[in-house]
């Protein structure tokens, strides 16, 4: 479905409330539309809420909206082209003209010149505004690196000229037999910069042991065990010791001291010697099942900042 706002110039100013039509070609009677789909029912509900609070000077809440709309219906060149306007008035250039870019390539599958025609007008407008950096290396470039801005993969290809929105970011650089380098900058609208990468021999791994807490876990269970079975040993020596010196009186006080002797290696000896092969079984079960020690990729975090957003870009290794 095709979110065609009304377009009283081609500037957008005009793109308020949408209706849910789909692009007809020309004929003297179009043909009959197809009932809407509920996700696209939902999107247009969504589009309409977008439009309301862009009206109202709310850019980000707005977008928040065209964001779900067009994960709903990716198809609609309304919602590209109101994501862009949004994204525009927060300031933040890039993400808007890659959403005017994909509007317009939408706009030309629909047969729509005049969502065409205003996405390339804002894209001639944005592209002075959009700042780009150029990512270069100190020294020799690595072999096969992999970069990310805020997250974003960088092609090798595009290192020379990267858009980026005003503000602050964060550039991540893995390489073979290097380091992770990360860098950080700031940079306004209408200007270039280079951002050089400094690389430092060595692997970014870590060991990681998960299973750690579990096998000294064991270990103590081992000695909890162990110890039983010593104090059973020992008890059950000494209590045989006593049993063998009550026996040999020969006299009706001894045969009951030897009795209670017996007993006492019944129940005690046998209760420690049980508590020394349950810690022995729990240890073997904890060692056993602890996740294996792996080496991995190190994980670097870096902060994401912009006009509208606080974050954390993660890279790495999961």
């Amino acid at each position: 479905m095709q979110r065609l706002g009304v377009l009283a110039t081609v500037s957008l100013a005009g793109l308020f409330v949408s209706s849910s039509v789909r692009a007809q070609p020309a004929s003297d009677a179009p043909p009959p539309q197809a009932p809407q789909t509920p996700k696209q029912a939902e999107a247009d509900r969504l589009f309409a809420e977008g439009r309301d609070l862009l009206s109202k000077k709310q850019p980000k809440e707005a977008c928040a909206k065209f964001e779900e709309a067009n994960k709903l219906d990716p198809l609609a060149a309304g919602t590209k082209l109101n994501l862009g306007l949004c994204y525009e008035e927060l300031g933040k250039y890039h993400t808007a003209l890659r959403w005017f870019r994909e509007a317009q390539a939408r706009a030309v599958e629909s047969n729509l010149p005049d969502h065409e025609k205003a996405a390339k007008q804002h894209q001639v407008d944005l592209a002075a505004k959009v700042p780009s950096i150029m990512i270069d290396f100190a020294g020799a470039a690595p072999v096969n690196p992999q970069v990310s801005v805020d997250g974003e993969s960088i092609k090798p290809g595009d290192f020379a000229h990267v858009e980026v929105d005003p503000g602050h970011h964060v550039i991540l650089v893995r390489a073979p037999g290097k380091k992770i380098a990360r860098e950080e900058f700031d940079i306004l609208e209408k200007t270039t910069k280079t951002v050089t990468i400094t690389m430092v021999d060595g692997e970014s791994t870590v060991v990681l042991d998960p299973g750690k807490p579990r096998r000294y876990a064991a270990y103590g269970l081992v000695g909890v065990g162990a110890g039983a079975w010593v104090f059973t040993l020992i008890y059950g020596i000494t209590k045989r010791n006593a049993y063998d010196e009550e026996k040999a009186k020969m006299t009706p006080e001894g045969v009951t001291a030897a009795n209670q002797h017996v007993k006492d290696l019944k129940y005690i000896g046998t209760t420690v010697f049980v508590v020394g092969a349950v810690a022995i079984g729990a240890a073997a079960t904890l060692y056993f099942t602890a996740p294996e020690r792996r080496t991995v990729e190190e994980t670097a975090w870096a902060p994401v900042i912009g006009p509208d957003q606080l974050g954390i870009a993660v890279s790495g290794s999961f």
